[in-house]
């Protein structure tokens, strides 16, 4: 089925005349598709009584202004986005604009993609793909529980010795989850423990692919928003595929002079830039603000130092980052320091997250600096088959904005 559905690039393509599709690494969606299988496109409007052409499954979870529900169209599995119109006008437009938004941001590959959408009575829906493993919020809190119990040292064949660290998983749930996106791999002798590694080199490569994907929106115009960890997914394809998502507070800026914005809905407060909590106006930069946050609790988290000690420098009353950023870069400076497995990439990312975290928003770099700046460690470190800041999807991927 894959064979056959292979375009001129190996990637496979959703056909519209298709009955059902298999579980594809990667989907492009045409604007024919005809996903309902009703002959009205890929955009639809359903009467109240008819029925929804989806099997669904499990409750995923709630985004910013959605319920998201596992389902099943056509032999794929998707997430359903839906949301009840409470003021019709108003929250068919807000609809349109996301939908928009994601047509337009689900040509990069870490992005998720719309497989179409639809209307009843007072309900709109988007169809999304793929469905997520878990979100890195929830892989940061894992890894965060977990302490690697054992080290084993291995040569690899022309390269340096190295360790290997091991584990034992106790919670059926976070075994699952870790299996779901391969984040480990059993042990070769035998014992019931897993080799964790692969987990910190799904972490390490993210620090570059989040940054690509963030350089695509804005170099289309795009704000996301509300970039958090709960916003990025991971996934089982190609062994631990990410996807940003959740839309919903998302701008278009390609059509105005400016990127600055007064208004809108604003995301999460933890991640604000200074700007955004101060109702001035912003733009992309908030963004790369809100990613240097992130930034922040995946390196505590890959420099083995609990979260806890990040949160406990959020001592005041309102947790975010923006409030306690003096604190918060104190203890980010202790983390490079003190911490080896950043692999001597002190300087890189004490130079790159304090730009990033800047109150000033004219002093932050771009989303394509900071791609910029996480590929030059790859050209200096080629011969490092551990620790790449970028995966191999996005290592030679020119964003040409």
């Amino acid at each position: 089925m894959a064979d056959r559905a292979s375009s001129a690039t190996g990637n496979p393509e959703v056909e519209p005349n298709r009955t059902e599709i298999k579980d594809p690494s990667r989907i492009i969606v045409t604007a024919k598709y005809d996903w309902s299988k009703l002959g009205r496109g890929k955009h639809i409007e359903l009467s109240r009584g008819e029925t929804l052409p989806l099997q669904f499954g499990e409750h995923l979870g709630r985004g910013s202004t959605s319920d998201v529900h596992e389902a099943t169209c056509n032999g794929l599995r998707i997430a359903v986005k839906r949301r009840y119109l409470s003021r019709q006008a108003v929250d068919i437009a807000s609809f349109k604009k996301e939908m928009q938004i994601l047509e337009r941001a689900s040509e990069h590959h870490h992005i998720v993609k719309i497989i179409g959408s639809f209307v009843q009575a007072r309900t709109v829906g988007i169809l999304l793909w793929p469905v997520a493993g878990c979100d890195l919020g929830v892989f940061l809190d894992d890894l965060d529980t977990l302490q690697p119990q054992t080290t084993r040292s291995y040569y690899y064949p022309g390269h340096r010795k190295y360790k290997r660290s091991f584990i034992s998983l106790h919670s059926d749930d976070l075994f699952l989850r870790f299996c779901d996106i391969h984040a480990i791999t059993p042990d070769s002798d035998g014992i019931f423990e897993y080799n964790i590694d692969p987990a910190f080199d799904l972490l390490s490569s993210s620090f570059g692919c989040i940054a690509s994907a963030l350089a695509f929106l804005h170099g289309q115009g795009i704000k996301h928003k509300d970039l958090k960890p709960s916003n990025i997914l991971l996934t089982t394809r190609e062994r631990g595929t990410l996807y940003l998502t959740d839309f919903g507070s998302s701008t278009d800026s390609s059509q105005v002079t400016s990127s600055m914005t007064e208004s809108g809905i604003r995301g999460t407060p933890r991640y604000f830039a200074p700007e955004v909590a101060n109702y001035e106006p912003s733009g992309r930069s908030a963004d790369i603000f809100s990613l240097g946050c992130i930034y922040v609790e995946m390196l505590y988290v890959y420099s083995l130092l609990p979260l806890k000690h990040l949160y406990a420098r959020q001592t005041l009353r309102d947790h975010s980052f923006h409030a306690n950023l003096e604190s918060v870069i104190g203890g980010l400076t202790d983390v490079l320091l003190r911490y080896p497995l950043l692999s001597n990439r002190e300087q890189l990312f004490s130079d790159l997250v304090l730009q990033m975290l800047k109150v000033d928003h004219h002093d932050r770099p771009s989303a394509l600096e900071i791609l910029d700046t996480l590929r030059s460690d790859i050209a200096a470190k080629d011969d490092d088959v551990f620790g790449r800041l970028i995966g191999s999807c996005c290592k030679r991927m020119e964003i040409l904005a």
